[in-house]
């Protein structure tokens, strides 16, 4: 104890609390915490159809990519979910979909998601399926794609926004959409920091998240944007962002801008499944679905939204005082809550409902997607606390032996395999005490990551696999 408090300086209290958490984990480590076992529930609310077998044309993308990717992967379903509603956000910039909330003046449909979640949890995979499944233009290339890498420097940051192709919205005013996709977001944002090599880009942001202008004067040149409207899509692993996510992006705003996506992985560390595979079964739906999308388009709002939203205003931000904390909820709750206008829209245009009008029944899922931006800001805030106590720190070292003991397993099913080319599944099943289940997984597993190039027992396997597709 006395050592735990000189490394951390933590309280008596904090103490004992750490102490439990590494007994309690070196007990049993086969108890993982309730994060882990539930990260595919996350996004269930804002599902329209979540459990669906992909067959129907008129099924949504949302419901058709839950669906692909909670059947045939451990990656947690808010990672695909939220980088296709980021590519849908561009989508709708460069197409002058707009939304107009009933006091104020039309909006574009760009939005700010960064989605935190631990190393392995295939962050950037998810983006890549995502993009890979996009239809593609005339020139083979998909029809949304970043086109802004960030940049080295504040001069240079804006030089880069500069350079991004110039288009007219819904009311005759001239703008350059861009779309951002950056992973190890984190590191950037250190830059931001007081010190770091591109604190000027912070007003910048904060800036560009209102739609204004960028300029910068240097001693040879005036470089100025157009209006920019961004879309952004940002990766990083929780830790690192809780690490740079520094107290003054708090009080500015400018974490805020961002609409935080927590989220959790299983305990697999080696992948069952294919790229390839996961891109196909989305293609087509993809494709079916943003071909029935209308562009240059304004949306309106039904007058029993507007009831809705103020209602459960009040209703929400009494409960968020008290599981945020005031001060905490008061810089949080009004931007994120304000985003059910936006997401009423975009989700009136997932389900293809007719008419300009956006109606009761998309507004409930924009309202839970603002839930669900308050619930990760939550985690995410706990984490931070947790670095203090240094229970995060036990817990990845249980991660760590976790993962340890399951490629150990998988060296052990390797080597039994290789020396027993003429065994049965059963005989696979009394040698390591598996059910048929556990061992066609582990077949599975060995099989997609190419750990043995043949064996008779995936003959099994695939005449399994086929069944239970009929």
């Amino acid at each position: 104890m006395i050592r735990l408090k000189k490394v951390f300086n933590l309280t008596e209290e904090e103490i004992v609390l750490t102490n439990e958490i590494a007994e309690a984990i070196n007990k049993d480590p086969k108890v993982e915490t309730h994060e882990v076992n539930i990260n595919f529930i996350d996004v269930l609310p804002i599902i329209p159809n979540p459990h669906n077998l992909g067959l129907s044309e008129n099924i949504d993308p949302l419901s058709l990519i839950y669906s692909k990717f909670v059947s045939e992967t451990d990656i947690p379903p808010a990672l695909p979910i939220f980088s296709f509603l980021s590519y849908l956000s561009a989508f709708s910039v460069n197409n002058n979909i707009m939304y107009k909330h009933p006091t104020s003046p039309a909006d574009y449909l760009n939005t700010w998601t960064l989605i935190l979640a631990p190393s392995g949890a295939a962050k950037t995979t998810s983006a890549k399926i995502i993009e890979s499944s996009i239809p593609k233009d005339i020139e083979e290339k998909p029809m949304i794609r970043p086109n802004f890498e960030g940049a080295d420097g504040s001069a240079a940051f804006i030089s880069e926004l500069a350079k991004a192709e110039k288009k007219i919205d819904n009311f005759g005013k001239p703008i350059q959409p861009i779309f951002w996709i950056e992973d190890e977001y984190s590191q950037f944002m250190k830059k931001l920091m007081p010190g770091g090599s591109m604190v000027e880009t912070r007003k910048t942001m904060l800036k560009i998240h209102d739609n204004d202008k960028a300029r910068r004067v240097t001693k040879n040149d005036t470089i100025e944007t157009e209006s920019i409207v961004m879309s952004g899509l940002f990766l990083n692993t929780i830790d690192s962002f809780a690490r740079n996510f520094d107290q003054e992006s708090i009080n500015d705003g400018l974490g805020r801008r961002h609409n935080f996506v927590y989220a959790e992985r299983g305990e697999k560390v080696v992948p069952t499944w294919t790229v390839e595979e996961i891109i196909e079964s989305l293609k087509e739906g993809l494709d079916n679905f943003f071909s029935t999308v209308k562009t240059n388009v304004i949306y309106t709002y039904s007058p029993e939204c507007r009831k809705i939203y103020d209602h459960f205003y009040m209703v929400y931000k009494e409960k968020f005082d008290h599981i945020l904390g005031e001060e905490t909820n008061g810089t949080f709750f009004r931007t994120y809550f304000m985003l059910s206008w936006k997401y009423a829209a975009i989700y009136h245009i997932l389900l293809k409902e007719e008419g300009t009008e956006i109606q009761a029944k998309s507004f409930d899922y924009g309202i839970k997607v603002s839930l669900m931006f308050l619930s990760s800001i939550k985690r995410f805030l706990d984490y931070k606390v947790d670095l203090k106590s240094g229970a995060k720190e036990v817990r990845k070292e249980y991660l760590k032996k976790a993962a340890e003991k399951e490629l150990n397993n998988l060296q052990k099913y390797k080597d039994f395999l290789l020396d027993n080319v003429e065994i049965t599944l059963r005989d696979f099943n009394r040698k390591f005490s598996l059910k048929k289940i556990e061992s066609l997984k582990v077949l599975k597993t060995i099989r997609e990551n190419k750990l043995i190039k043949y064996h008779p027992l995936f003959e099994v396997l695939a005449k399994e696999e086929a069944k239970a597709k009929k």
